[in-house]
């Protein structure tokens, strides 16, 4: 009984985590998401996680610099240099975000 009761409490726990993860990720992406249409003029219905910056949105690389900056203003943070060249999607610099917030 004492062990079953243990495991649902457990289970509790991970599910609020993921359920806080979840709702943190997607706060995050909605304002990524306001800073892409805000800064480069895109259309809110083309933003998604898996829009790629240089095909999709047409970014170059002053674009992406702007961009970047914007984010880092906006959730104050440093993005680096190496992390900035590997974001291809809107998702990618989601996850960035994500995971310095935890920090």
């Amino acid at each position: 009984m004492d062990e079953l009761f243990n495991q649902k409490i457990k289970d509790s726990k991970e599910y609020f985590e993921l359920s806080l993860h979840l709702k943190t990720v997607m706060s995050v992406f909605d304002q990524v998401k306001e800073i892409v249409v805000a800064k480069i003029g895109a259309s809110p219905d083309t933003v998604e996680a898996d829009t790629r910056l240089n095909e999709d949105l047409g970014l170059d690389d002053l674009d992406t610099v702007e961009l970047i900056f914007a984010i880092e203003q906006n959730f104050q943070i440093e993005i680096t240099d190496e992390e900035t060249q590997k974001f291809r999607t809107v998702g990618d610099i989601v996850d960035c975000v994500v995971a310095k917030a935890k920090k």
